[in-house]
C-alpha cells in the first residue's frame, strides 16, 4: 500500500543543491546563452519528459531522479531565459528609439 511520507527540508534542501549543481554544470558545458524562445524550452522539456518516462517505465529510480533533475534545471533555465530576453528587447527598443537618423542638413 503506497502512503505518503512527511518530505523534511532536508530532503528539499539536498534536492535544491542537486539542481543548483547540475544547472552549474549545464552552465559549463554550454555556456549563459539563453533559449532563443519558449519553442527551444519545450523541446529540451519534452526531451527530458519523454526520458522521465522511459525511466519510470523501466522502475529505475536512480534514472527517474536524474530525469527530474533535469526537467527542473530546464525550467530554471527557461524561465531564467525568458526574463533575459524580455530585457534585452526592452533594452533593443529603448536603443532603437533613442538613436535615430538624423537628417542632413541641406
Amino acid at each position: 500500500m503506497n502512503t505518503r511520507v512527511k518530505v523534511e527540508k532536508f530532503f528539499i534542501d539536498v534536492a535544491q543543491h542537486d539542481i543548483r549543481a547540475k544547472l552549474e554544470q549545464r552552465l559549463q558545458q554550454h555556456g549563459p546563452g539563453s533559449y532563443i524562445g519558449p519553442h527551444e524550452g519545450l523541446g529540451i522539456l519534452t526531451e527530458e519528459y519523454d526520458e522521465l518516462i522511459d525511466a519510470v517505465r523501466s522502475n529505475d529510480r536512480a534514472q527517474v531522479e536524474k530525469e527530474l533533475i533535469d526537467i527542473a534545471v530546464g525550467a530554471l533555465f527557461g524561465v531564467a531565459s525568458l526574463r533575459a530576453n524580455s530585457v534585452a528587447e526592452v533594452v533593443t527598443s529603448a536603443r532603437a528609439a533613442l538613436i535615430k537618423p538624423r537628417r542632413r542638413k541641406r
